[in-house]
């Protein structure tokens, strides 16, 4: 996943992902943050596939240690326009993707 790349799409076509900077005068959700570049590139064929407008961006998640402690580490955060942010949580459960979704409320 290149999350500098952008996806130039005709009018009649849905949009998948788009560039950041083109939705930012959008209201914008966080809905799932990926921990692993696998993880990343399954999300994005997910959303893509359904037509979901989407970008990305580096986005730092926490882990418990193995001792009980706290690390933050690196992660791919997927933000959608706040009016697909139901859905497209919907999409990720329904793959049994929970782990890195983020609820909302808590974007």
């Amino acid at each position: 996943m290149n999350p500098s790349r952008k996806l130039r799409v005709q009018s009649d076509q849905p949009m998948t992902y788009v560039d950041p900077d083109s939705l930012e005068e959008k209201d914008l959700a966080l809905v799932y943050i990926a921990g692993k570049t696998s993880e990343a590139k399954t999300v994005e064929g997910i959303f893509t596939h359904n037509g979901m407008t989407y970008t990305v961006k580096p986005t730092p998640f926490l882990r418990s240690t193995l001792f009980g402690g706290m690390v933050e580490l690196p992660g791919v955060g997927f933000y959608v326009p706040v009016e697909l942010a139901e859905q497209c949580r919907g999409l990720l459960q329904g793959r049994k993707f929970r782990v890195g979704l983020v609820p909302e409320g808590e974007e």
